[in-house]
């Protein structure tokens, strides 16, 4: 035998007792497929090891292999169990002929047919037999083999093109983020801030302490008043405002206005749009607001609204 011969048989011997590398399996596999002699060689190796296995010849870290590899399926330890039980038959049909030196005619005509050669032989038939079903049980490992390298693909394209969506997605979010700063620049240039200020605050003094009329004066850029009412002092934290012009028009309300404790009492706020106020003279009522809902008026405020 060859070194090549002898090569292959070892790795051939080294795949049914499961110590050979995965992808040395995968290519000794394909070549079963595509070489029948390849094929025959694996099943006279595979004979081979039974033999010895059944013959207890096969000893040490061999045998353990075999025992934890190749006998873990159904169809190789029925395999094992036949090879022992031909050599066990062979054994006694030598040992009873032995035993029987004068045989009748019909004994010696039998004798032939029960040698241990005959026995080894029908042993060799049955394991051809045996042989088809591992070469079918090889066929459905590999078709599974591809199926899961074919699913394990699919899985990795499948995770490929999620990481893809999700990159562009994070690009249109970015995009968009700069897409609204850009837009509130554009409308920063077209409304840019006055000079003087958009806000313009006013601190009203009580009608009901005598003081003259007040005039707020607006000017043309005006966009919200915010008008501060000081109280001497005040345990409730909640007030109503109603906002209403002397010439008789709608009345406005302001609910739920807060206030802010001062170290000479509480101030009252309230910013109202300056398209709210056209020019004319109103009566601003404070009013406080219990727990319950109940109003009662505390101060009154009068004022004109002159434009500017």
């Amino acid at each position: 035998m060859t070194t090549e011969a002898n090569n292959q048989t070892h790795t051939m011997r080294h795949y049914l007792l499961g110590v050979l590398p995965e992808s040395d399996q995968l290519a000794l596999e394909q070549e079963f497929f595509a070489d029948p002699d390849r094929l025959a060689q694996m099943q006279e190796v595979e004979h081979d090891l039974l033999d010895e296995y059944a013959r207890g010849e096969l000893a040490g870290e061999e045998r353990q292999q075999f025992e934890r590899h190749y006998l873990t399926t159904p169809e190789h330890r029925a395999r094992a169990a036949f090879a022992q039980e031909l050599l066990r038959a062979a054994v006694a049909d030598a040992a009873e002929a032995v035993s029987q030196p004068t045989e009748s005619v019909w004994k010696r005509f039998w004798a032939p047919w029960q040698t241990l050669q005959f026995a080894y032989g029908l042993a060799l038939a049955a394991m051809v037999l045996l042989a088809v079903v591992g070469v079918q049980w090889l066929r459905q490992r590999a078709n599974s083999q591809q199926e899961f390298a074919r699913v394990e693909t699919e899985r990795r394209a499948n995770q490929e093109r999620l990481r893809a969506l999700e990159a562009q997605i994070a690009q249109q979010r970015d995009r968009n983020a700069e897409l609204n700063t850009e837009l509130e620049r554009l409308r920063a240039q077209q409304n840019p801030p006055s000079a003087s200020g958009s806000l313009l605050s006013f601190i009203l003094l009580s009608t009901i302490r005598g003081s003259d009329q007040q005039t707020l004066k607006l000017s043309a850029n005006a966009s919200q008043v915010r008008l501060r009412m000081n109280l001497d002092s005040s345990d409730v934290d909640r007030f109503r405002i109603n906002l209403r012009p002397v010439d008789g028009g709608g009345v406005q309300t302001y609910n739920a206005v807060r206030a802010n404790k001062t170290k000479t009492g509480t101030a009252v706020s309230v910013t109202i749009p300056a398209s709210n106020l056209p020019n004319g003279d109103y009566i601003l009522t404070l009013s406080a607001v219990d727990a319950t809902g109940a109003t009662e008026e505390l101060d009154r405020y009068s004022f004109r609204v002159a434009r500017q």
